[in-house]
């Protein structure tokens, strides 16, 4: 027992005298690849990545800076953007603990280091010695806060790469993309993301039609990293070939209350995906018909008829094949548009 409680002690010791553990590369990182930061191990719960909302960016209760060259590098990501494009209008819960708490727990999962996927948050678009200085607080929503203990300025080195080493890397992720969630949303999906290159963009379409709600939210999200046309062009040729998701309608939209582009359109495309066996597809076609009930988004008469007939005609099959998320969405959304005629 003895070494057990001397490690425990020392880790009380060094957090007292604001010594916190120190951070350092997972493994070698380089230019066009990910950088992931190993961070000290608290529960399972508070250091694993994502963190409750779900976003790429959100590092939950913990901060990184970098600079480079004694000059601080500006963030590349947007919350904001990402909150919005997530559908997502308020925070629930604790904002420290990660948003796959109930998965994490089993100890038999095996599970990734605690670490933070820093080039979700920097770029890193050139070789050298970048530093690195990381802190987290137990508690955001805690009064009054407890004082920032930042680690030292460490250096880490980005190895040179090439657009050629890039793509042999997506290659290899490409064919070994996971369908499980836990493993979408702590490794493949942050990995690939932070470079806008069009392999990516096409590696991450599959994960708006995940079965879980999480992924095709985080999904959505991760698509605030490229250009705002090239990635709706992306959406809207996936939508009119593949059919709607919740994702997609949310990035799209911005936000549930903001104009959903095109909708006249998108509201012709989706309305037959209110009948089909794909929860998922359900999903998308309801959320699009969402928009039905807000201002911002114009439809014509004639085709605000058609859809409250659609959804009439459907809501049987949405709730037998859909979970009671959905159907919960569909009872309001038949409530509110009678009242909005």
């Amino acid at each position: 027992m003895l070494p057990r409680v001397f490690a425990i002690s020392a880790l009380a010791a060094a957090a007292c005298f604001g010594q916190p553990p120190a951070i350092s590369l997972e493994h070698p990182a380089a230019v066009g690849l990910p950088v992931w930061l190993k961070i000290p191990p608290r529960d399972r719960v508070e250091t694993f990545y994502p963190f409750d909302l779900g976003l790429p960016a959100s590092f939950g209760c913990k901060q990184v800076e970098v600079r480079r060259n004694g000059q601080m590098l500006p963030e590349i990501a947007n919350l904001a953007d990402q909150g919005e494009s997530s559908g997502i209008m308020a925070e629930f819960g604790n904002p420290c603990c990660s948003a796959l708490r109930d998965l994490i727990m089993d100890p038999a999962r095996a599970t990734h280091p605690a670490r933070l996927p820093l080039h979700l948050r920097y770029r890193f678009d050139q070789p050298g010695v970048y530093e690195v200085r990381y802190t987290a607080t137990t508690e955001k929503l805690s009064f009054p806060p407890g004082p920032t203990v930042w680690t030292a300025w460490t250096p880490i080195e980005i190895q040179p790469g090439s657009p050629e080493s890039r793509a042999s890397w997506l290659a290899e992720m490409s064919a070994h993309a996971p369908t499980d969630k836990v493993e979408a949303l702590t490794d493949f999906l942050p990995s690939i993301l932070g470079i806008p290159d069009p392999e990516s963009l096409r590696m991450l379409g599959p994960y708006l039609y995940h079965p879980d709600k999480l992924v095709r939210r985080y999904a959505g999200s991760a698509l605030t990293y490229w250009p705002a046309a090239e990635a709706e062009a992306s959406v809207k040729e996936w939508l009119r070939i593949k059919g709607p998701s919740d994702g997609m309608i949310h990035y799209l939209a911005r936000g549930p209350l903001h104009a959903l582009p095109d909708f006249n359109s998108i509201l012709e495309i989706v309305l037959p995906y209110l009948r089909s066996d794909s929860p998922v597809l359900v999903a998308g076609a309801l959320e699009a018909a969402w928009h039905l009930t807000g201002a911002a988004s114009k439809v014509s008469p004639e085709l605000r008829r058609r859809a409250e007939e659609e959804l009439m005609g459907a809501q049987d099959h949405i709730r037998a094949v859909c979970d009671s998320g959905t159907v919960s969405q569909l009872d309001s959304l038949l409530k509110l548009l009678p009242e909005l005629r």
